[in-house]
């Protein structure tokens, strides 16, 4: 999202989706509407996907984000 006016309206909230092996999963939402990363393909999250705001699907595994930990490496590595 682009800064604009409307500062307010440009904040998600997350919804806690538990994890997947060490990644921790939530569901991004703002005023309602989910992002979901499968808007073209429903139910096949691909690369390149646009991502869109709408009403959650169930069964769709576009709405699922996950934050993979990376590992800090020293200057030895």
């Amino acid at each position: 999202m682009s800064p604009n006016t409307r500062r307010g309206t440009q904040r998600f909230s997350t919804i806690s989706a538990g994890r997947t092996s060490s990644d921790a999963c939530f569901h991004p939402v703002n005023q309602g509407q989910y992002a979901n990363s499968t808007a073209a393909h429903p139910g096949q999250p691909l690369a390149g996907n646009l991502v869109t705001m709408g009403g959650f699907r169930p069964n769709d595994d576009g709405y699922l984000w996950c934050a993979t930990r990376r590992l800090q490496r020293g200057p030895a590595d």
